[in-house]
């Protein structure tokens, strides 16, 4: 039960109980399938990562290993719909699948009809060999469903008797690093991710960027929104620092978020310096404008990844909710700035705080924030 992720005791339990039971229907089939397994490379490879973006940003090196290991195997992604256009058009992706929504998003329920149509697609394609990425019971019951004859995973969350090969998981291990180790590789220091863009995308930006000081302004992107609500440093803390940093001299400050942000747009003071850009920007844009500017600060979230790996200078606020040495891009260290304090209730890896304060982002000021970038300002 100590391998479990699960915070709660129950969750163990009951775990720990389904996969003693799975372990004795199905420690059978496994011994045989091993068998008689060829020791042939796999022609057909199937990896499934049904989480967020930046789950997806940080798996991005995992498939240019997998095709580097395995050159004339056709690679098969399974991911959201949210986070297709990163693999669209990946050269180390042969065939992307995707859905709509999965059990890893509790805003949008999964639709099991589409998890079904997908599960005789792959089962056509016959998937020799299948990997999945986080360590979840529902993904490997899904890649057995797809007729993955060689399963490759973690068992930190149950469903142990489905894989053929466990790999031990450590959770303060870094992300890129848990998913390259299951095929036996490690990344280095650094790590280059390079993310799809458009000549019309691009011309775009840069147009407004024209409208809004000209390319010789010193532009700083703030992202003030993420999911969790334990991950938010605080909207009132945002716009006093875009304030702050507004009193520099050539400087535009762009806030952006997405649509469901714009309820939350009111609390900046908007002017020609600070500029509203919230629900203004396709996803293909809002990497573009990080790609043309010159800072990016903002909370734990997916355009953490878009800004450093574009190799903009960035400055993320994690508080202590994670491990944020385990998740935060691997990029130059003159490059990135990590703001987290220690507190004797964290990590807590909850997506909403459950203390009378939100100690861990309390203790990051204003003025901190400021200080650690104003050299780049």
């Amino acid at each position: 039960m100590f391998k479990y992720v699960f915070k709660k005791s129950r969750m163990k339990v009951i775990m720990g109980a389904v996969d003693l039971l799975g372990s004795i229907i199905f420690a059978p089939f496994l011994f045989i399938r091993g068998k008689f397994s060829t020791k042939k490379g796999p022609h057909n490879i199937l990896v499934v990562r049904l989480d967020q973006i930046g789950d997806m940003v940080q798996a991005i090196p995992f498939f240019e290993a997998l095709k580097r290991k395995y050159p004339l195997s056709t690679v098969h992604a399974v991911c959201v719909k949210d986070c297709a256009f990163l693999l669209k058009n990946n050269r180390n992706v042969d065939a992307l699948h995707t859905v709509p929504s999965s059990w890893f998003y509790p805003e949008r329920k999964a639709n099991m009809a589409d998890y079904a149509g997908l599960i005789k697609v792959l089962r056509r394609a016959g998937i020799d060999e299948a990997y999945d990425l986080r360590g979840d019971i529902r993904n490997l019951i899904f890649l057995r469903l797809c007729g993955a004859k060689k399963v490759m995973g973690y068992d930190c969350a149950g469903g142990g008797f489905l894989i053929d090969k466990k790999f031990p998981y450590d959770r303060d291990e870094h992300e890129i690093d848990k998913n390259l180790k299951l095929i036996g590789a490690k990344a280095e220091k650094e790590v280059a991710v390079e993310f799809p863009r458009s000549v019309s995308e691009e011309k775009t930006v840069r147009a407004f960027i024209d409208e809004n000081g000209g390319p010789k302004t010193r532009r700083i992107i703030i992202h003030p929104f993420t999911r969790g609500g334990s991950r938010m440093w605080g909207m009132g803390k945002y716009a006093d620092l875009a304030v702050k940093i507004s009193k520099k001299e050539n400087v535009r400050i762009f806030i952006i978020g997405g649509k469901d942000d714009e309820r939350d747009s009111d609390i900046f003071s908007w002017n020609d310096k600070v500029i509203n850009c919230i629900g203004r920007f396709s996803l293909g844009l809002t990497v573009e404008m990080l790609r043309q500017s010159h800072a990016f600060i903002g909370n734990n979230s997916g355009p953490q990844y878009f800004a450093a790996y574009s190799g903009i200078k960035s400055c993320v606020i994690y508080g202590n909710s994670v491990n944020y040495k385990s998740w935060q891009p691997k990029v130059k260290e003159d490059n990135f700035i990590a703001l987290s304090k220690p507190t004797d209730c964290g990590p807590c890896e909850l997506s909403v705080c459950n203390q009378k304060t939100h100690r861990c982002m309390d203790l990051i000021t204003v003025d901190e924030v400021y200080n650690a970038v104003e050299g780049w300002l």
